[in-house]
């Protein structure tokens, strides 16, 4: 049987990763623009402008879904990654634990035991 060997590079990249991930925040959406409607003199915009702003609409919607595919795939990958900071070893209270198998049988005294016994007794003796 082999021994795994890791090297130190390797487990500074996988931390690294992990940091990066929990660190990463969502990104937020972008504003999707609104078609002008007349200006104040009551003109439409042209039909170029109209075009123009139709296409930035569509290249926003498409940002948009793209940014919240990333933002469910960060969530889902969160969920799975957690960062924990050990605490400092001085900050650490020491605790014993102990395990005892307890009998929860009440302990029989010896006036119980001898008048179990008397108890007994007569049936043993065939009477």
């Amino acid at each position: 049987m082999r021994d795994l060997v890791i090297s130190q590079d390797f487990i500074d990249i996988i931390y690294a990763v992990i940091a990066k991930i929990v660190k990463t925040q969502p990104k937020e959406a972008l504003p999707i623009p609104e078609i002008p409607g007349p200006d104040a003199d009551g003109n439409e915009p042209s039909d170029d402008d109209r075009a123009a702003i139709q296409k930035k609409i569509e290249e926003v919607t498409k940002t948009n879904q793209d940014i919240e595919r990333f933002n469910d795939d960060l969530q889902k990958m969160q969920a799975k990654v957690k960062l924990v900071v050990r605490p400092n070893p001085a900050e650490i209270v020491e605790v014993g634990l102990m395990r005892l198998h307890n009998q929860r049988d009440q302990q029989l005294n010896e006036s119980s035991i001898n008048a179990s016994q008397d108890h007994i007794r007569p049936s043993l003796g065939g009477d």
